[in-house]
């Protein structure tokens, strides 16, 4: 049993990414180990497209894990989102930091 076991284990992980097997160390690290969060879903996007890395569970008290499907509160965290996209964009050549936001908005 514990040879099938680990012989799954490996083929599951001869199918994740270099980038999927250190976010998922990642997440180990953060929720099992230094038991700083309880569950996390990580989406990223790379050259060989986009992957979703998932680990924990929904609550201490709730055993389901959560998947690209959860719904997370994420408070102020917008803002550091919009900031990076805007740096992204600005590093990419698109918009400078002195382009008003109105030529970036959508028309109303």
């Amino acid at each position: 049993m514990r040879l099938l076991l680990t012989a799954l284990l490996f083929s599951s992980l001869s199918l994740l990414t270099a980038a999927e097997i250190t976010v998922n160390a990642l997440l180990v690290n953060r929720i099992d180990e230094a038991r700083k969060a309880v569950g996390i879903v990580v989406a990223t996007i790379g050259p060989s497209g986009r992957s979703i890395t998932a680990h924990g569970r929904l609550a201490k008290d709730r055993p389901p894990s959560p998947d690209a499907n959860t719904v997370f509160e994420i408070g102020s965290i917008t803002k550091v989102f919009t900031s990076l996209l805007l740096a992204d964009m600005v590093e990419r050549g698109e918009v400078t930091l002195d382009t008003p936001s109105r030529n970036s908005s959508p028309p109303p």
